[in-house]
């Protein structure tokens, strides 16, 4: 397994523990397998998350199995997987993990081991989909109703979770042992009326996340998804907030050329060795997947009636509620005003259809079978924050460190891309970013974090914002021209 290499590479990790325990055990079935540690077994893990609505927790490990533990244990995939891994600053994760899939066997050259992957995802999350659900709730808000189901099916009583106890350890970092998650919510408005009608535990959990509303969340796009940290059922601008206010944002750079001695050892630690700007700008797809006009057509059955309601969208008046930087007047938008009057119309826009079968008064609403939906302003608002907000994202490698998990705040400093090189720092991508998709790679002596991140805000305007879009071409394209005199 991975040298005692600290201080000295920013890659480093360690398995501190990997125990694989028959789940029967803990149901109190009597077994003469009590468990067993596969430690010295294991050369490769891979661990998977994401903020996408329902992703959990994923993964496999990668096993030299020299003991027969396949067929003398015999693995089943009903096993229960405790996971410790150290990175170079000496903080520990831990994960309980449940084995759900075995594949790849196959036998070494030398005919002395088979060597297979065990898949697996997150317990907590295998007892809550191991559920169908069919149920109705009403006179509750949609987080309410998140919340009573989380309880119900994440956290039932009667499960044991594991405890582990790390060694004594003068030089240890920060412990992250959160086997048994809670849930982090963002309050949601609105009493509902809903069946969920037999799904399991992620589906009805998403089934939630679309008929969330907030009036105070300038997206209104809920998601419901799961960290190594916690469950969440928050929006992407709550996970801002609450990094600003907990001061919990990572500062990290990005290719910069670092002596890789160990002199500069802590630079290393918060620098990514590889990035991709993935996705920068797609014009089709902002003009017709409604990231600047989209309409909703509401069919009132009520009162028999069809409401068309268009909505442009305004960076300049917006940008205030979405971003995150602190001189919000420096903010400017990937596409010129000119340009998206001209080509982003409401006859193009994006069109969606809802079915409005209530009234609007709430006094008649509260006795009608069905609540208010806010399907309108969800649709209105989802869309064109996720375009903007996510519009540019970012594909990058560093250090396998565990202290970042999704959902968490990166604040990026990256020097500007250019043919002739330079230190300036590079305002389209220099900014605050949430980690989407996270990958840890760990695999002989060293490990990798495999990030996608998608950025709060367009770009900071390094111009004088008092110009006209048109006038900052027309500026780039006489400097451009005195370069090349």
């Amino acid at each position: 397994m991975a040298s005692n290499i600290q201080r000295t590479s920013p890659n480093y990790w360690k398995l501190k523990n990997a125990f694989l325990v028959p789940e029967i055990v803990n149901l109190g079935v009597k077994t003469s397998v009590k468990g067993v540690d596969i430690l010295s077994l294991i050369p490769e893990i891979r661990i998977n998350e994401s903020i996408d609505a329902g992703s959990m927790l994923t993964g496999w490990v990668e096993v030299y199995d020299s003991i027969g533990l396949l067929e003398g244990m015999p693995l089943r995939g009903e096993e229960r997987l405790t996971l410790v891994v150290e990175d170079a600053m000496k903080n520990l994760r831990v994960w309980d993990l449940f084995i759900v899939k075995i594949d790849n066997v196959t036998v070494s050259k030398v005919n002395d081991m088979l060597i297979y992957k065990l898949h697996f995802m997150s317990f907590q999350s295998f007892i809550a989909n191991n559920l169908v659900i069919t149920k109705p709730y009403k006179q509750m808000t949609v987080t309410e109703i998140v919340s009573h189901l989380f309880e119900e099916t994440y956290t039932p009583r009667g499960v044991t979770f594991p405890e582990y106890v790390p060694p004594s350890d003068a030089d240890q970092g920060e412990i992250f042992d959160t086997t048994k998650k809670g849930l982090i919510t963002e309050a949601s408005e609105g009493f509902v009326r809903l069946v969920i009608p037999r799904m399991t535990t992620t589906q009805a959990m998403n089934f939630l996340a679309r008929r969330a509303y907030s009036a105070t969340s300038p997206s209104a796009a809920f998601r419901f998804f799961e960290s190594s940290t916690a469950f969440h059922f928050v929006t992407d601008e709550y996970l801002y907030k609450t990094a600003q206010q907990l001061q919990k944002i990572f500062y990290m750079t990005a290719i910069d050329n670092i002596v890789r001695d160990g002199s500069e050892f802590i630079h290393e630690f918060n620098n990514l060795e590889q990035i991709t700007n993935s996705s920068r700008v797609d014009t089709m797809d902002d003009i017709h997947g409604g990231a600047y006009n989209n309409r909703v057509i509401e069919l009132d059955t009520v009162q028999r009636i069809a409401n068309l309601h268009q909505a442009p969208y305004n960076y300049w008046s917006n940008r205030n509620r979405y971003t995150t930087v602190s001189n919000n007047d420096r903010l400017v938008d990937r596409h010129t005003v000119e340009f998206m009057e001209v080509y982003s119309r409401p006859d193009n826009a994006r069109t969606f259809t809802i079915v409005k079968d209530y009234d609007d008064w709430e006094e008649i609403a509260a006795f009608q079978n069905r609540g208010q939906t806010h399907y309108k302003d969800i649709v209105q608002n989802s869309v064109p924050y996720r375009k903007h907000l996510n519009s540019i994202t970012v594909e990058a490698v560093g250090p396998p460190r565990v202290d970042i998990t999704v959902g968490d705040v990166i604040n990026l400093s990256i020097t500007e891309i250019n043919a002739s090189g330079g230190t300036s720092k590079n305002i389209q991508l220099t900014g605050d970013y949430i980690v989407k998709n996270l990958t840890r790679s760990f695999i002989a002596e060293e490990g990798r974090n495999h990030y996608t991140l998608v950025k709060a805000n367009w770009a900071e305007d390094s111009t004088n914002n008092s110009l006209t879009s048109l006038d900052r071409i027309n500026n780039w394209a006489r400097d451009l021209g005195n370069i090349f005199k």
